[in-house]
């Protein structure tokens, strides 16, 4: 009996290896379906090497910044203005940039406080409510610019898009 388990699992060990082998070769559209397979990874280039390590294209943006804040103790609210010299050192032109509103995660409608109101992890850390960071206007060479907040993420539309490979803009914006 038991060589015939024995022999049995010797015939049936190779078609089972080949059926898992299947599984575990990507998908046509990139999914790997087996939890032991390894992760696809993107093929080195000019801007990152296999290893992440920066390539001979490597980019990174510049921001230099001015804030001007003062604290008002009687209601606990600090007002300021903030100039952004920014440079795009990416190869694209960018039409409009992005600025973390960090302070947004007080807002009583912030999304971090419904996951805290759920149980999230950050459920003991956010006690304090305030009304974030209210950005009262963002100008360039004094012009409005047209800008949208959702939760902690500032979306600035520019006037004209700042050039690739080293343009520069000036960001005016008080809160």
């Amino acid at each position: 009996m038991r060589v015939i388990l024995l022999l049995l699992l010797v015939a049936i060990t190779p078609q089972l290896c080949a059926q898992a082998a299947a599984r575990t070769e990507p998908q046509g559209d990139g999914n790997w379906t087996s939890l032991f397979a390894p992760p696809p990874m993107r093929a080195p280039d000019q801007v990152r090497s296999m290893t992440g390590s920066p390539g001979a294209n490597y980019w990174q943006q510049q921001a230099d910044c001015t804030i001007r804040a003062t604290l008002d103790e009687v209601t606990a609210r600090v007002s300021a203005h903030l100039t952004v010299d920014y440079t795009n050192n990416s190869p694209e032109a960018l039409s409009y940039l992005w600025f973390h509103l960090e302070q947004n995660i007080f807002r009583p409608d912030s999304i971090a406080r419904g996951v805290a109101a759920v149980g999230g992890a950050a459920a003991e850390r956010i006690e304090a409510q305030t009304d974030g960071a209210v950005v009262e206007a963002v100008s360039c060479r004094g012009r409005d610019l047209q800008f949208t907040v959702h939760d902690t993420l500032m979306r600035v539309e520019l006037a004209r898009p700042v050039a690739a490979d080293g343009g520069t803009v000036s960001i005016d914006i008080a809160w």
